[in-house]
């Protein structure tokens, strides 16, 4: 299908409009077909788990298999489990309103079967493949959390707590509870996990629920019994070429694979695009880079080509495979696109009257000054140089003819 036709250079205003970027228009139709290979969210009954032989330090037998209501009272009672807290800006803080759990810390946890350290690790790898994840993940510990009836967690994201860091295993051991239900959020999707004993049953297998540590989460409040859940941090391993890759000047970087499949022939359909681009890239309205916001938020330092989650590691892996105009393949700096990663920082002003008490325990709404910090790829000439002229939010892209970023008319979704 031919691109619209873009008005001629008499008829353009002084400046671009946003309504006439029929490239942008393409790129998010093209963004909006990819199918990521995971989901970001996944769980359901954990068979092949065994019981770990918990002890809990100072409290003396193993946790039960089902955990009893009792034995929970116990472990809080002993001193060996405190009040769970949560983070709000940049404190620690409790607060059973928001946050009503009592966590162990793993110094205090052993586990004595030999079977669970193997059986753990082939439920991170299945949920690597849930989530679309390459290989090598690992599971760090963070905490044992226990629950007592009414205990909940309000919805909140998890904080990148360990390097490379980029989802959590949560692992709810069998016990009798209801209520309880984790439910994940991103997008308009949600996911909810309502754990092994939903209807007051004896359960006797656990449960498992992994999601990318970005995705909005609850834990609905216990309408009775108690829940008992170990959580770790999902981490990958660094890879290597992220820092240069984010410099202004990437000329000769070669930029890592993101770890994915499945762009298949959306690397065609882009590079027609980049065609069309460049045949239109001396109108004065017609952008010669694009901001396009990625799916998911990233912190300064868990962001890299590596580590980019779902839609947004498919699509830098689409457009670095588009092959320039006449060119045989793609691969960075001689494709149809030059990528960059940048930090996204949104200001807002508040109007008078507003009252930033209102915003929440968590933070300010998206967009508050100072607080939303996203990452996003530039998509710019391939060998340009230079440095962006300002830090914004979301992904650029420009065909490989154009102009430098520096000094480019860059597209900003609204």
């Amino acid at each position: 299908m031919a691109p619209p036709s873009p008005p001629s250079p008499s008829e353009q205003p002084a400046t671009m409009n946003q309504d006439q970027s029929f490239v942008a228009e393409r790129l998010a139709t093209i963004a909006g077909k990819l199918t990521p290979p995971g989901r970001f969210a996944a769980g359901g009954p954990a068979a092949g788990l065994p019981n770990p032989l918990l002890r809990v330090a100072g409290v003396g037998d193993y946790l039960g298999w089902p955990v009893p209501g009792a034995q929970v009272e116990a472990v809080i009672a002993s001193g060996a489990a405190t009040r769970a807290p949560y983070g709000l800006g940049e404190a620690t803080v409790t607060d059973a309103a928001v946050r009503d759990s009592w966590r162990v810390p793993p110094s205090r946890l052993t586990w004595d079967n030999p079977a669970w350290d193997g059986a753990l690790a082939g439920l991170v790898a299945d949920a690597a493949i849930a989530l679309g994840v390459a290989p090598h993940v690992g599971a760090v510990l963070h905490n044992l959390l226990l629950y007592r009836p009414g205990g909940h967690f309000a919805a909140h994201t998890d904080t990148e707590k360990v390097a490379g860091m980029f989802g959590t295993l949560v692992v709810t051991m069998p016990s009798v509870y209801a209520g309880g239900a984790l439910t994940v959020r991103h997008g308009e999707e949600a996911e909810t996990f309502e754990g092994p004993a939903a209807r007051l049953e004896v359960p006797t297998t656990p449960h498992w629920a992994a999601y990318y540590a970005d995705c909005e989460h609850e834990v609905t409040p216990l309408t009775a019994g108690h829940r008992v859940v170990l959580v770790y941090n999902l981490v990958r391993p660094p890879t290597g070429g992220d820092s240069a890759v984010a410099a202004a000047d990437n000329e000769g970087v070669t930029l890592p694979s993101p770890p994915v499949r499945g762009h298949g022939g959306s690397t065609a359909v882009l590079a027609r695009f980049a065609r069309e681009w460049a045949g239109y890239v001396d109108f004065p309205t017609t952008p010669t880079a694009l901001l396009y916001l990625l799916d998911h938020k990233y912190t300064a330092d868990g962001v890299g080509w590596g580590s980019l989650k779902g839609k947004d590691a498919l699509l830098a892996a689409a457009l670095r495979a588009t092959p320039a105009p006449g060119g045989s393949g793609g691969g960075g700096s001689g494709g149809a696109f030059h990528l960059h990663l940048v930090t996204v920082h949104v200001h807002q002003q508040l109007g008078v009257g507003v009252d930033p008490a209102k915003w929440g325990y968590e933070s300010p709404p998206r967009g508050a000054a100072g607080k939303t910090r996203a990452c996003a790829s530039r998509w710019a000439p391939p060998r340009c140089g230079g440095a962006p002229t300002e830090s914004v939010a979301g992904t650029a892209a420009s065909p490989a003819t154009t102009l430098p970023l520096q000094g480019a008319r860059i597209w900003i979704p609204p």
